[in-house]
């Protein structure tokens, strides 16, 4: 009677061992079933904290690029200026070829007071034919260059200021003066070079001779010769010289 009720308890016990490991045995799967959303969290929680590294890598040039302990390398994407130690990035600005060149400015020159064209003694720029070369230099100083013209037997030596030149004979008196800028004055009354024809007889008075292209006043046998342009009545050339050249 013993030994049955022994057996008994003893198929009971084994039983309930069975259902116990069966239930732990399920128990386990659940666990593993429910654990692997949590791994592929934490894999994508180390995939952002892997990113945010990455970010920081950027901002701290002493943190190396690659991890021995991930086998992913992370790529850096240096910023501008981080090539060259994180100075500013410089930026090439070319020259607009389409901008707009600058007008001529007026010659900033310290002009003397010069006498002013009369017919009984013609000047231009404030000089006469035949006065010498230290008369010009003491005027003006000395000139921006210095030339010789060959006129076969008779060589002209030439100064050239701004705005205007000087031609000397081989004796150095002066054998013509002629203005090449409209910004300086000339010493004609306030007459300039680009002014119209009816400006010149306005200042000078009427003159010698009078055609399309040329305008002369002759005066004490000094020729003051004025280049007209025919299209626009504009004077073109301002020039003294000696009547017999």
């Amino acid at each position: 009677m013993r030994n049955r009720q022994f057996l008994m308890a003893l198929t009971v016990f084994m039983m309930a061992g069975i259902v116990v490991a069966s239930g732990c045995s399920n128990h386990q799967d659940t666990v593993e079933t429910e654990k692997k959303p949590v791994i592929i969290e934490e894999e994508s929680t180390h995939h952002n904290t892997g990113k945010t590294s990455t970010e920081n890598k950027k901002n701290d040039p002493t943190i190396s690029s690659s991890s021995g302990s991930d086998n992913s390398e992370a790529v850096l994407t240096p910023e501008k200026g981080d090539e060259l130690g994180g100075g500013e990035a410089e930026t090439n600005v070319e020259p607009d070829s389409d901008a707009p060149s600058e007008e001529e400015e007026p010659i900033d020159m310290e002009m003397p007071e010069i006498i002013n064209y009369q017919p009984s003694e013609p000047r231009l720029m404030g000089l006469q034919i035949q006065q010498q070369s230290k008369q010009v230099t003491g005027l003006y100083g000395k000139p921006n260059r210095e030339y010789v013209l060959d006129a076969d037997m008779n060589p002209i030596t030439v100064y050239e200021y701004e705005g205007f030149s000087v031609g000397f004979d081989d004796k150095e008196t002066i054998v013509f003066v002629e203005v090449t800028s409209e910004h300086i004055n000339p010493g004609l009354n306030g007459l300039h070079l680009g002014d119209l024809r009816e400006d010149a007889i306005t200042a000078l008075g009427k003159p010698n001779t009078n055609t399309d292209f040329v305008m002369n006043y002759i005066s004490s046998g000094v020729v003051l010769k004025l280049d007209i342009d025919p299209k626009t009545d504009e004077i073109r050339s301002l020039k003294l010289f000696a009547a017999d050249v």
